[in-house]
């Protein structure tokens, strides 16, 4: 063939335009992950595309062939083998069996597909690995967990006051075994309020047992004067400012804040393993009490990834209607042939990571972003170049580039590799294989 930059421009340049529009929403789906990598990933791969977009488009027409250019060999055989497909608007039962395997799988999805959202499904290690380190941390007493209680008020004697009342009712747990222990500041720092309860406990004590010992050391009355002064006198209390600066408090500096507004917050540290009864406990004691607070570590990160996980799935539905918008305009009633492999490849990829992993999670919707935005191009580009010779073997060389480069994460054993991978790898290679059954036999010919 011997076309001009231009007239090539001219050619590609819807086909191309719809083309960066669908890959970027794809790739720009993985922004809205938690992930700085993931956002960098997107930002790169956006600006590449653009980028990209704009040297064929700027630079193209200034170029011109000087010699004519054959079809490829491979590239004739391979278009040759896609000829033999089947078209599926002359089989109306391939085409009905298509789409209630589609359907099929979609109620599927919407029964049974349950969001995964706890950090825990991302845990890397061995089970054997993981009970061997909790047997060691329960060697060496370090029971706590991830969850903790957080203390709050106006004033560091308040603060401490309210962990003292909460530790009656954790000790009340402890005995009940409900919980193994507890780590709080106030096991250090009493708050000035029982310091003078127990300075008066030991005055008590003193009166009731001093003059025994004192006749039994068969003191002198100035003796007996000046000692029982001494013991009214010992009433010193330990103030916070006195305890940080004794080395005794440094294992505890990290459970007690000050804050920029001046108000103190303290953390209890819980250990042992917590039941949901428990729990659910903790939840009400701290429901109840405005300056307490119960905190847990893995349910706040899994509470995180579960809002990101909708943000993306909202991104998926809006990125699929603005797209479909787009198509319409320009394919009209053959807007079928471009959306429907994607979208069927979609619904089958998550199908199986479902059937696999008996859920979905965040980043199996990442992926779908992506599957959704390559799996448009191919439909676009052989739409839009009437079956060249050389567009399906750029089709076909783009699926295996990109199922090497994600598809082949399937096998890793990081889980969020493992979790993108299980979604690229059947969802491309369905995609590929359905996008020859919607093109029509005057495409073909042409």
């Amino acid at each position: 063939y011997l076309y001009s930059g231009r007239i090539v421009v001219r050619k590609l340049f819807i086909g191309l335009g719809l083309g960066l529009l669908s890959s970027v929403l794809a790739y720009g789906g993985l922004a809205l992950s938690p992930f700085p990598g993931l956002q960098q990933i997107a930002l790169f791969s956006a600006v590449g595309l653009l980028a990209a977009w704009l040297t064929v488009i700027l630079w193209l027409p200034f170029t011109s062939p000087k010699v004519k250019i054959d079809s490829l060999p491979f590239a004739l055989w391979l278009n040759k083998k896609k000829a033999l497909y089947p078209k599926l608007e002359q089989h109306p039962k391939g085409a009905a069996t298509l789409i209630f395997f589609v359907f099929a799988s979609a109620l599927f999805l919407t029964l049974y597909a349950t969001p995964q959202d706890s950090i825990r499904f991302l845990q890397t290690s061995p089970q054997a690995l993981l009970e061997e380190d909790q047997a060691v941390q329960k060697a060496l007493g370090n029971n706590t967990n991830s969850a903790f209680l957080l203390v709050s008020a106006d004033l560091i004697e308040t603060t401490l006051q309210e962990e003292e009342q909460l530790r009656l009712r954790l000790d009340s747990f402890i005995k009940q075994e409900k919980l193994l222990g507890y780590r709080a500041i106030t096991q250090a720092l009493p708050s000035i309020k029982t310091q003078h309860q127990n300075i008066a406990l030991v005055h008590d004590l003193y009166d009731m047992k001093l003059g025994d010992y004192f006749n039994t050391l068969q003191l002198s009355k100035g003796q007996k004067e000046t000692a029982q002064q001494v013991f009214a006198n010992n009433t010193n209390i330990l103030t916070l400012e006195n305890w940080l600066e004794m080395p005794v408090s440094q294992p505890w500096h990290d459970q007690l804040y000050q804050h920029e507004d001046g108000h103190y917050s303290s953390v209890v540290y819980l250990e042992g393993k917590l039941d949901k009864q428990t729990v659910e406990q903790l939840k009400q004691i701290t429901a109840s009490n405005p300056h307490l607070e119960y905190t847990d570590q893995v349910e706040e990160i899994s509470n995180t990834l579960a809002i990101y996980r909708n943000k993306i799935l909202n991104w998926l539905l809006i990125a699929y209607c603005l797209i479909t918008l787009l198509l319409v305009l320009r394919y009209k009633k053959n807007i079928w042939r471009v959306m429907l492999p994607p979208i069927a490849g979609s619904v089958f990829a998550l199908a199986i990571a479902v059937l696999a992993n008996g859920g979905y999670n965040l980043f199996n919707l990442i992926a779908l972003m992506l599957v959704f935005g390559i799996g448009l191009d191919m439909g676009i580009f052989l739409q839009e170049s009437r079956d060249s010779a050389h567009t399906w073997l750029a089709v076909s060389l783009s699926t295996a580039t990109s199922l090497l480069a994600f598809g082949l994460l399937s096998l890793s054993q990081t889980p969020v590799l493992y979790h993108f991978g299980i979604i690229v790898l059947p969802g491309l290679l369905l995609i590929w294989l359905l996008s020859p059954l919607m093109q029509t036999e005057q495409q073909e010919k042409n």
